[in-house]
């Protein structure tokens, strides 16, 4: 689970690419670096995020749980925005995400 908070607060809020290549499984980085529309070849980390832009400086994952089967649910607070987002992890790496 603490793989989860770091992924999130290095790479999702944090920005770091390589972070996130060291700790997710290349299946997902290749669907990360396919859903970028820019022609940068980076991550499109902010798909694991709430839709905001705007909002106070607060980024934080407020709680990680297991749900069973490779799943947890990961409750965060995206710049004042609460969302859920469910993350499957396959030999202790992130593999998926579903919001």
């Amino acid at each position: 689970m603490d793989i989860i908070r770091q992924f999130y607060m290095k790479s999702v809020f944090g920005g770091d690419q390589e972070f996130a290549v060291a700790n997710a499984t290349p299946k997902f980085i290749d669907e990360l670096r396919d859903a970028n529309d820019f022609d940068d070849g980076g991550l499109a980390l902010w798909l694991m995020r709430s839709e905001a832009q705007d909002g106070d400086d607060i980024q934080v994952v407020k709680s990680v749980a297991p749900d069973g089967d490779g799943w947890y649910t990961v409750d965060i607070n995206d710049m004042g925005n609460e969302l859920t987002v469910h993350v499957f992890m396959v030999d202790n790496k992130i593999a998926d995400f579903v919001k």
